[in-house]
């Protein structure tokens, strides 16, 4: 496991944070995981469910009662998919997957 910067392009340009990597990738592009707090702010800058669902695009939110990051897919105005994923405990961390199979993350 290596701490590393990852970044992601926003609309306002790259945004960076701080994750974890066991240097996995997904079509090129890192996979990291981050602590809660991190997830926090990068869910933070995401926008709201009524713009993914008027966009056609994932909205993830963190449910603190199942401890778990879910996904809902908008389509056309309608839930066409929902996912969850659970954290993984490293060294007594609870390290969370943000998008990681899907967003082109990078090294920073």
């Amino acid at each position: 496991m290596k701490t590393e910067i990852f970044e992601i392009e926003t609309a306002e340009g790259f945004a960076q944070f701080k994750g974890v990597t066991f240097g996995q990738l997904w079509n090129g592009w890192e996979c990291p995981l981050f602590t809660l707090d991190v997830v926090k702010d990068i869910l933070a800058g995401l926008g709201t469910e009524d713009e993914a669902k008027n966009c056609s695009f994932s909205f993830y939110e963190y449910d603190s009662f199942y401890d778990v990051i879910i996904e809902r897919v908008w389509w056309g105005g309608k839930i066409e998919a929902v996912d969850t994923s659970k954290p993984i405990l490293i060294d007594g961390v609870k390290y969370y997957s943000v998008a990681s199979f899907c967003w082109t993350w990078s090294k920073a």
